[in-house]
């Protein structure tokens, strides 16, 4: 396993799973309480003779370091496909809902895919074990995935900002008081949930990519247009003269 090359990282997952049920089966799955390398010192006799060699103590302790990194490519890749393809699905099904359905699963795949982000490119421990897999020469798609899940969250932001918009002129064209002073109501709660989700997310989205910076700021300076536009139809500032019911 140590000398074995993969093409690319489809080979190299494969060769992961294949080798990990092997080696649990002989009691060295990884995670365990031991390393491989102790658990297979062995003494054989009373003078310390051992089962395994130096040498062949030291190539399991290398095994072991490289079986852990082709775990993190595998776990790390599988998480990434999956939140690409997710943000892909949102993001080509159209506004399938109310606008207000829709922005909230829009904020919700930014504040999850932005936060697995930063733990996986910020974090220094993360960080660190990319490295090493680099450094190895272990095949990947991990900063290729990284920046398609990024161009994704730039691409729901903007979609946020078109929902908004549509909202706001959904509450301005609508000649019904009573309809009118509802939907500003949710136009607000809606520009609530927008504020408390990207406001605490703001520096991580500038670490991630200075553009997106740009566009959260775009999005958070739309916010008091939007409520500015939708604040004299809420029901306290509307005027209660029956003159005004449409």
């Amino acid at each position: 396993m140590l000398e074995e090359q993969c093409a690319d990282e489809a080979a190299l997952r494969e060769l992961f799973r294949e080798t990990s049920e092997r080696l649990s089966a002989l009691g060295l799955s990884l995670g365990g309480s031991e390393d491989w390398a102790d658990r297979l010192y062995i003494e054989v006799d009373k003078k310390g003779g051992l089962l395994f060699s130096e040498a062949e103590l030291d190539a399991a302790e290398e095994a072991q370091k490289r079986m852990e990194l082709m775990y993190n490519v595998d776990a790390w890749s599988t998480q990434l496909v999956v939140r690409v393809g997710s943000g892909q699905l949102l993001l080509s099904s159209g506004v399938d809902g109310t606008r207000e359905d829709v922005l909230g699963r829009v904020l919700k795949r930014i504040e999850e895919d932005v936060k697995y982000n930063s733990e996986l490119f910020d974090d220094p421990t993360s960080a660190l074990i990319l490295s090493r897999i680099e450094e190895m020469g272990l095949p990947n798609r991990l900063r290729e995935l990284g920046a398609r899940l990024l161009d994704h969250c730039a691409e729901l932001l903007t979609l946020a900002m078109s929902l908004l918009h549509g909202m706001v002129g959904g509450v301005v064209e609508q000649r019904m008081k009573a309809v009118r002073s509802v939907a500003a109501q949710k136009v607000v709660q809606s520009i609530e949930g927008v504020r408390k989700t990207l406001a605490p997310l703001r520096a991580s989205i500038v670490c991630a990519r200075h553009d997106l910076g740009a566009l959260v700021d775009g999005l958070l300076a739309l916010l008091e247009e939007c409520t500015a536009k939708v604040t004299p139809h809420l029901p306290q500032q509307a005027d209660e003269s029956d003159d005004e019911y449409f």
